[in-house]
């Protein structure tokens, strides 16, 4: 093999890894930006109501914000999701959102006990949001 054949390989192989390196730039970059970008509108459009009837002065408000997180969270678990163990934490938004519905339904007002009742549900909702929170990912 000549000398002047070896850098001919390398120019080769250079390029080859450049242009590796720009089809994952644009694949994992500009790609995912311009998917992100849509997902944001999707965002908006979706939780327009909520923000726009959102007040700073009434946990009510919070609970609303909250419910309708773990809701939109809870409807795309196990569809969008693609890791062991996460029909368990589908399992844990369905008894969160229990919960949080209960609390915050107007008519539930009405029923005796309902102090006692809120504040049991009140407290197991926020312990299991705490315990859990850090396993909704994905």
């Amino acid at each position: 093999m000549k000398k002047t054949e070896k850098p001919k390989y390398l120019i080769h192989q250079y390029l080859d890894d450049i242009l590796w390196e720009v089809r994952y730039w644009w694949r994992n970059s500009i790609i995912s930006n311009i998917k992100s970008f849509f997902v944001g509108i999707e965002n908006l459009r979706k939780w327009r109501k909520i923000i726009w009837n959102d007040r700073w002065w009434d946990h009510a408000f919070m609970m609303e914000i909250l419910e309708f997180k773990l809701k939109d969270m809870e409807s795309n678990w196990g569809t969008n999701t693609h890791y062991v163990g996460d029909l368990d934490e589908k399992e844990t938004l369905k008894k969160l959102l229990d919960d949080i519905s209960w609390m915050n339904n107007p008519e539930n007002e009405l029923i005796d006990g309902y102090t006692e009742e809120y504040k049991k549900r009140s407290k197991r909702f926020f312990g299991r949001l705490e315990r859990n929170h850090l396993k909704f990912w994905d």
